[in-house]
């Protein structure tokens, strides 16, 4: 990290370092923390719903960080269905604020028009404790070249596929699931299940619009990627490859078996749930074997087999998935990155905008675990919010869970990297371009990765589409930016 780091701190950025942070008037926030009447508020806006009793835990919140920092918290929540659409808003008309969750295409987009400030200076000083809390790829996947124009939350980095199969039913019907990797590894044991079982309540794959597999790694969530291993210096359109291809065929085959819900591409609710005893085997992502597997078992309220489809990589898309950004028009900017380092190295804050306030909203446990117990009045995901590695385990602390807690340490941060960890594509040029092919693969993916269409017939027709929509002159760009990227490494 540290290398990292000092290789991309050239002087010019350290000396503006130090200018912001001179003008900021650190002498008066000091004051303010030893018992001034005036406390400055730092504007956060973040996504999910506002809890009922949102303003009693801020009242906590506000209470603790005065104490200790002398700043207050003004956190404002949009729910996720219009987060990305009125934070696009306030970001383009100027509005006040000065800390934003975004996502990582947002990320992208108004990390290019220079709306955040540049992190990268402040990790060694202001925001080292958090920083210092981070795998090392988090900043390494997040970094636009030289410049971090967000921090990422500390969570999960390096996730891989699983197959997990309810054991019950394999053990029922005496299946043998040892081998299991591919999506063609399943056709065997599919079809002995299919002969012995006599419940036809029971859909041996239990998933519906997100089944088709493929071991790339997506640039634009859409079309383009690069291979995991072997030829990674193409960007390649992954529908095109004989990877996909194949299991696209392969969900036909095993729908037109019955293997998979008839009503699969149009159905929006969850009909497999995971402690639902209606499906033989689903594909579920997750980190290292040991943590999945506990918790989807926690969920399923059952015995799981999980069967890695793959290895884990750490990818871009993963170090991206919930960042914060500091305005770069923020007149606070240096409260902004203290109250960042605060709440993600503060374990009473972080369990209090988490869980809300003990004993309304949660137990403590003497092991110091925590029993929920009042989430319909407070709770927020820690995935979106702070370092998820921060807060208070909600599964009782024994030696085992300390040791599973280590192998899953181990497990991301040995993990190999995605051969574009932190590239970023710019794909500002091609925005009409995009949402068109956005268009184009909702009209006909559900129905390819559920195997419901005949891909033989309706694949040409969507490569085709997309084609003539500007798929090759935005793979054209992409690699012409990939080349110089890795020219650059």
């Amino acid at each position: 990290m540290k290398l990292l780091k000092k290789s991309i701190l050239t002087g010019a950025l350290v000396l503006t370092s130090a200018a912001i942070l001179t003008a900021c008037g650190t002498q008066e926030k000091q004051s303010s923390a030893e018992g001034s009447e005036k406390t400055e508020k730092v504007i956060w806006y973040q996504v999910g719903e506002e809890p009922k009793d949102f303003d009693q835990v801020m009242e906590k919140v506000n209470e603790k960080m005065k104490e200790d920092i002398g700043l207050e918290l003004d956190m404002r929540l949009i729910p996720d269905g219009d987060y990305q659409q009125k934070i696009g808003v306030m970001i383009n008309s100027g509005e006040e604020y000065d800390i934003a969750f975004i996502n990582g295409s947002d990320y992208v987009n108004y990390g290019n028009k220079d709306a955040f400030l540049d992190l990268m200076p402040y990790l060694d000083k202001e925001l080292k404790e958090a920083t210092d809390r981070l795998n090392d790829g988090f900043i390494k996947g997040a970094a636009m070249g030289d410049k971090l124009n967000a921090f990422p939350v500390n969570n999960a980095l390096a996730t891989t596929e699983y197959w997990v199969f309810n054991k019950e039913l394999v053990d029922k019907y005496d299946l043998n699931v040892d081998n299991v990797q591919t999506l063609q590894d399943l056709g065997p044991i599919l079809a002995e299940f299919s002969e012995k079982n006599d419940d036809p309540s029971i859909t041996p794959i239990g998933m519906t619009s997100t089944s088709v597999y493929a071991p790339y790694d997506f640039i634009n969530g859409q079309t383009l990627g690069v291979p995991f291993e072997g030829e990674t210096d193409t960007i390649v359109n992954v529908y095109e490859t004989e990877e996909m291809q194949n299991n696209i065929k392969t969900m036909h085959e095993y729908y037109e078996k019955g293997y998979i819900l008839k009503d699969a591409a149009t159905i929006t609710s969850n009909p497999f749930p995971l402690d639902g005893g209606n499906w033989l085997v689903k594909r579920e992502s997750g980190g290292d074997e040991t943590s999945i597997k506990n918790a989807l078992v926690n969920l399923a309220k059952k015995d799981l087999i999980l069967k890695p489809l793959n290895s884990a990589y750490k990818t871009t898309g993963f170090a991206r998935v919930g960042m914060h950004a500091v305005s770069a028009s923020s007149k606070k900017q240096t409260e902004a990155l203290e109250l960042l380092n605060y709440v993600n190295t503060n374990k009473e804050v972080a369990d209090l905008l988490v869980y809300g306030i003990e004993g309304q909203h949660y137990d403590r446990n003497e092991d110091g675990s925590i029993t929920m117990t009042n989430t319909k009045d407070y709770y927020q995901g820690a995935w979106a919010l702070l370092d998820c590695y921060l807060i208070s385990s909600t599964t009782p602390v024994t030696e085992e869970t300390e040791k599973n807690a280590e192998i899953a340490k181990e497990f991301q941060e040995n993990a190999p990297e995605s051969p574009i960890l932190g590239f970023s594509f710019d794909s500002s040029k091609f925005r009409t371009e995009m949402a068109s092919i956005s268009s184009i693969m909702d009209q006909y993916l559900p129905s390819l990765k559920t195997g419901t269409m005949d891909p033989e017939k309706v694949l040409p027709e969507m490569l085709e589409k997309i084609e003539k929509a500007g798929n090759d002159r935005i793979q054209e760009e992409a690699q012409r930016q990939y080349a110089e990227w890795l020219a650059n490494k």
